[in-house]
Order: C-alpha cells, then structure tokens, then sequence
C-alpha cells in the first residue's frame, strides 16, 4: 500500500517534501481550531445539493424528507444508508462523513464510529476550505474517541485516535504516547510501529526507526511504505546500499506508475 505521504520535487527528498506538506496541514488546522469557527453543514448540505442536476436533487431531498418525518430507528437507519450510497455516487465525501456521524449518533457501535472517523478523515484531507477542514478535523477526532470508548481493548481503534492527534490535531506527544501503549500490549502491531518508525525518521531517529520498521516487514515483508521509511532511515545513517535495496523493493511493489518513476529518479540520484 501507498499512501498519501509520498510526495516528490525537483529540489527536496521524498521525506522533505512529505514533512514540509504535513507540518503545513498541522499548522493550519491548529490555526483553524483557534479561530473556533462554526460550520452549519445542514447548509452546507443544502448548497451542494443545489449544484446536482434536477432529478439527483429529487432524490435526496425525498430521502431528507423521508428520514425527517420517520421515527422508527430501524427506519431511519436505512434511510442514512440510502443517503450514504447517494452521495457515494456523486462521489462527495463531505456529506457521507456528515451522515455517517448521524448513522454512529443513532446507533453508537464501536464500528459505526469508526466508519463515521474514516470519512470525516477521508473529507478532512480533501476540503481546501480551511472552516471546513476545522470541522471535519474535530469530527474525525470526536468520532474515532467515541470508538475507542466503547471498545478501548480495540488496538486498531486506538492507532486511529493516535494518528489523529498526530497528523490532525498537532497533538503529537499525546499521539505517541498513545502508540506506546498499543506496543505495550503488541510488540508486533504493523499501523502503531509503523507510525512510530515514520515519525523516528522525521525525528532523525533513525536507528529506532529502522527497529520498529523491521517489525513492520517481519509480519508484512510487502509493506512498501514500511520499505520506504526503512531506504530513508538507512539513508539518514549513511548506509547507502541498504538504503538502495529498501527503495528497489518498495519500487517493485508499488503500481502507481507516477510514484514508480519519481522512486527511479530518487534512486538514481543516490547512486550518482
């Protein structure tokens, strides 16, 4: 898997540029979240509805009216479903967050938060509206808090809070303290020891990163962005051909065909 940390340039490192862009984040969500704005997302609804085409707008607003007017939780259960799967396929994230948070408010399991968590997360990341990107943050870290309540022995769950403090809320010592406890209780546990090696390496860290990334391999010897971390830390400590035979495998295993070329560019750049 490749996630959203790999970034390229002409002029910085694959880690630089990955730093500086969630360093940016950071800062202005904390910014944000100073400034305390409110969003009514019942009218941010109503003016993305207002953009669909005639017949999409009848059909949401006939779920709206449908689910306004229902009582039974069975009902309205199906209804925000229905709600979800709409605005899935107008390929709109920020409603299926909001409507996940009301599926997890009327029905508060431990995975109905955690769903509600992942799209908040998922609209988070994509908002360029900075009053927006404030709101989807504290959804995110309100609902994954709510999942990690109801089942707190969930090691997962907690990762997700964690990364949440870390990556969302600039939070990061909370956040690793919270990874401390998931390899308390798991040595071995792949997302904590592999947000605790990323981080080591930001750190320059990088022997104890390289420690929690070999865990990583152990158990998932294809984790490509474990495999890239792992090139980095050997790089920072000047083990270059180790690093290189940590960039080849992770190069080997990724498809995106953009990323594969900016990691050829990255490794011969080492090499020469």
């Amino acid at each position: 898997m490749v996630g959203g940390l790999y970034y390229f340039g002409n002029t910085k490192t694959p880690l630089e540029e990955a730093f500086q862009k969630m360093q940016a984040q950071m800062a202005n969500v904390q910014e944000d979240s100073d400034s305390q704005t409110t969003i009514d997302y019942v009218a941010e609804l109503a003016t993305l509805k207002s953009k669909l085409p005639a017949a999409q707008q009848d059909s949401i607003t006939l779920i709206e009216t449908e689910l306004a007017n229902t009582t039974a939780a069975s009902d309205k259960v199906e209804l925000i479903q229905q709600a979800i799967a709409f605005w899935d396929r107008q390929r709109t994230v920020g409603p299926q967050a909001y409507y996940a948070q009301e599926m997890a408010a009327l029905e508060s399991t431990q995975e109905n938060w955690t769903a509600a968590g992942d799209k908040s997360l998922v609209a988070f990341k994509l908002n360029q509206d900075s009053s927006l990107q404030s709101y989807f943050s504290d959804k995110t870290l309100f609902a994954y808090e709510k999942a990690v309540e109801l089942a707190p022995e969930n090691l997962n769950g907690k990762v997700n809070l964690a990364r949440t403090y870390i990556d969302v809320k600039k939070e990061v010592m909370r956040g690793v303290f919270m990874l401390r406890e998931v390899v308390a209780e798991d040595s071995l546990h792949v997302p904590a020891n592999l947000l605790l090696g990323r981080l080591s390496v930001f750190s320059r860290q990088m022997d104890k990163a390289i420690a929690r990334l070999e865990k990583v391999i152990k158990k998932e010897p294809e984790n490509s962005e474990a495999l890239y971390y792992l090139g980095e830390a050997h790089l920072g400590l000047g083990n270059k051909e180790e690093s290189l035979k940590y960039f080849k495998q992770c190069r080997e295993i990724v498809q995106n065909p953009a990323f594969r070329a900016e990691l050829d560019n990255y490794i011969n750049s080492i090499i020469n």
